[in-house]
């Protein structure tokens, strides 16, 4: 998917009607968010389009490695 237009907004944004009146100005068919925002959107959303949550997951390689080695650093502190 090759977005039309990417805007960004500060981590823990707080939305106004100015911000989606801006969002709402973009010419395109669908929005697409990460999860986070969606929860904050999805009860403001006034518009006839859709907005889609992305639903970003990570695996850690060597999670166990990785927590001896942060323990033993906290340890040594």
């Amino acid at each position: 998917i090759e977005p039309a237009y990417f805007i960004a907004f500060k981590d823990h944004f707080n939305y106004k009607k100015s911000d989606l009146d801006r969002l709402f100005g973009y010419d395109t068919e669908i929005f697409i968010t990460t999860e986070k925002d969606w929860v904050k959107l999805k009860d403001i959303w006034q518009d006839k389009r859709k907005v889609y949550r992305l639903i970003i997951s990570y695996e850690l390689e060597n999670e166990e490695e990785l927590l001896k080695s942060v323990l033993i650093r906290r340890t040594s502190l």
